[in-house]
């Protein structure tokens, strides 16, 4: 049991393991330009779909809401993600792990 636990602790771990870009001849100036460009194109390209809070809804339709605004946001993630390293690849950039 304690060594699943490990296992998982690990593999959960590995995965937020943040990638580095190289870039062949870009400075670092101009990584932390394309970065945040890509990273604002990605935001506007992918825009938040997570209903407001509503009054006249019961309890019950309010945790439903909940519930779809999870979903969506996981998937809003996703699609920042990929947009956000297609932008960095077609900048010249690629992943060193």
């Amino acid at each position: 049991m304690k060594r699943t636990w490990i296992l998982g602790l690990t593999i959960v771990l590995t995965g937020c393991a943040v990638p580095n870009w190289q870039h062949p001849t870009n400075s670092e100036y101009d990584f932390n330009r394309d970065k945040a460009l890509c990273s604002m194109a990605s935001q506007q390209a992918n825009p938040s779909s997570a209903s407001p809070y509503d009054p006249t809804l019961t309890a019950a339709q309010q945790a439903q809401l909940g519930y779809y605004n999870a979903g969506a946001n996981i998937g809003r993630g996703f699609a920042v993600q990929n947009y956000f390293e297609n932008c960095m690849t077609a900048r010249g950039y690629y992943k060193v792990k």
